[in-house]
């Protein structure tokens, strides 16, 4: 973020910022009877994650402007997801000894070996995931309340009764 100056200070700082405030609510919240499945907001680590993965599978540097220009998306979404009010799935309820605990090992066991084998892309899929997972959250989530209705559908409520074949005779 040399390469761009002042303007890379202060994508650094708004992270930084961003991070404090993060932790902050986290600090506050936690005590609230908040639903304990989700986060509110991006936790800082897995944001911090995002960046550490990207500067991983990157490492040579950004020393032209041009090409660190893209790197402030890199910085600053994060930082306005660790803010934000989306919510991010938590594993603090996930439970290994009902839901098949084999199945489960073997994931983290090959998620493991996926990541001593290939690093730089895995790391940087499973941050990038996450970051994803919270909007394919949204959306499923607008999904079912819209009542699994396609764009432009009526719902039930805007749809005339029904006439039954039989009565109607």
């Amino acid at each position: 973020m040399n390469s761009l100056g002042r303007l890379g200070l202060a994508a650094g700082f708004l992270y930084t910022s961003a991070a404090a405030m993060r932790l902050a609510r986290f600090n506050i919240q936690s005590g609230t009877g908040l639903d304990k499945r989700y986060f509110v907001g991006m936790p800082s680590p897995a944001a911090a994650g995002v960046l550490a993965s990207t500067v991983y599978a990157y490492p040579w540097g950004l020393y032209d402007y041009r090409a660190a220009m893209p790197a402030l998306f890199v910085v600053l979404i994060p930082a306005a997801l660790m803010v934000s009010t989306i919510r991010f799935r938590s594993f603090k309820t996930f439970d290994l000894q009902t839901r098949r605990p084999y199945t489960v090992l073997i994931l983290i066991a090959g998620a493991m070996v996926a990541i001593w084998a290939h690093p730089r892309a895995v790391l940087v899929v499973m941050a990038y995931s996450y970051l994803a997972s919270a909007f394919i959250g949204m959306g499923i989530t607008r999904f079912k309340h819209r009542g699994g209705r396609g764009p432009g559908e009526p719902s039930r409520a805007e749809l005339p009764p029904a006439r039954d074949s039989v009565t109607a005779g």
